[in-house]
């Protein structure tokens, strides 16, 4: 069956597209539009004369755009939706089309563009519209971060599929007027102030605390955005970060590392940067000068508050690891505090405001600390 996606020169809300040429050709109206940078052919046939039924078939250069890549994700994975594109064709064109009656659409589909200055793919049954696919950088990153960590390869494969710097469709239904979301139901989201941060950072967080689960979107100076995925699972906390591309198509790396207590004063930083593997070791010490000249070394300070005797946690972190300073900010700031394996404190019972300023984290007032971070040298 042919597949196709509609494309009306007057879209659901309301915006009247530029019409470039027509021609009228053996029953078969023709016109070249243009929406957004794409100039596509829109071919006009009649199904049914007395009812002003007719066929409209969208055709789209076949180049590598955000557009054609998402419709061809689609056409691979909503086999509902496959009918109505068409992605091989001699014209070397991805073909899209859809129904209408009367001048509205009335099964098919539709690109369209949103309030975001992107484009939505809407699936339409009976005149309505039953669901979309859009983009979402939040749910791009949080399903690509989780699926790695999860070692979830049916949904990791979906990655493969598109190209580089594309953002996977987030598929939404049309419910009561709405376009429900719900691949963050299960997540507490809150907007977070970050020192040294001109906009607040995006945390979203797992609201079982049997499944210790934050991620972190920050916004740097430069405006590059990074996404930091955190989770606790036992005794070893595991980080991914991944930054968002600043130039189309750019290749960028999944930066992981694993943390864990070796004995009752070493923690071990395991770590893959730019496809290459480190060991960094952090150490609780009560003896050695503060102020050894060792590069990517960070010294912290903490008072047992039972005995009020010194702990110095002396972090040397491999230079790969330092490449990435996001990345490296929360390492050092998570590898450095004594508390973070209590039995008794989850991710979510520490404030994270001087994380990527003073890279240290602090206890919420509601725990009690066994160490006191020395905040005057």
């Amino acid at each position: 069956m042919k597949k196709g996606i509609v494309l009306l020169a007057l879209s659901i809300g309301g915006v009247l597209y530029a019409q470039d040429h027509t021609t009228v050709t053996d029953s078969i109206h023709r016109d070249t539009l243009k929406l957004k940078d794409i100039n596509y052919l829109v071919e006009t046939s009649t199904v049914n004369d007395s009812l002003k039924v007719v066929e409209k078939t969208a055709s789209y250069p076949n180049t590598l755009s955000m557009l054609t890549d998402r419709l061809k994700f689609i056409s691979l994975y909503d086999q509902q939706a496959k009918a109505y594109i068409e992605v091989e064709n001699k014209q070397d064109t991805i073909q899209v089309n859809a129904i209408y009656q009367e001048g509205k659409i009335y099964k098919g589909l539709l690109v369209e563009e949103n309030v975001s200055n992107d484009l939505d793919i809407v699936y339409y049954e009976d005149a309505i519209p039953r669901y979309r696919y859009t983009t979402d950088h939040d749910y791009h990153y949080y399903t690509l971060l989780s699926s790695e960590l999860d070692k979830n390869d049916s949904i990791r494969g979906q990655f493969y599929d598109l190209h580089e710097g594309s953002l996977l469709p987030l598929k939404q239904d049309y419910v009561d007027g709405q376009w429900i979301t719900s691949w963050d139901k299960d997540l507490k989201k809150e907007e977070v102030a970050l020192n040294g941060l001109a906009t607040p950072a995006t945390l979203y967080s797992s609201l079982d605390d049997k499944k210790e689960r934050m991620v972190w979107k920050i916004e740097n100076e430069n405006k590059e955005l990074h996404y930091i995925f955190l989770q606790r699972e036992g005794n070893m906390i595991l980080i991914y970060e991944q930054a968002c591309p600043v130039v189309e198509g750019e290749e960028v790396y999944l930066n992981v590392a694993s943390m864990i207590n070796v004995g009752f004063d070493k923690k071990r930083v395991t770590a893959r940067t730019n496809n290459k593997e480190s060991i960094s070791d952090v150490y609780f010490e009560n003896f050695g000068k503060r102020d050894w000249k060792k590069p990517n070394q960070y010294v912290f300070d903490y008072y047992r508050r039972s005995d009020k005797k010194l702990v110095r946690a002396r972090a040397v972190l491999d230079p790969t690891v330092m490449s990435n300073k996001v990345f490296s900010d929360f390492i050092i700031a998570l590898v450095n505090n004594p508390e973070l394996f209590r039995r008794d404190v989850h991710l979510k019972d520490f404030t994270f405001e001087d994380v990527l300023s003073k890279q240290i984290l602090r206890l919420n007032s509601t725990i009690k600390p066994t160490h006191i971070l020395d905040e005057q040298k």
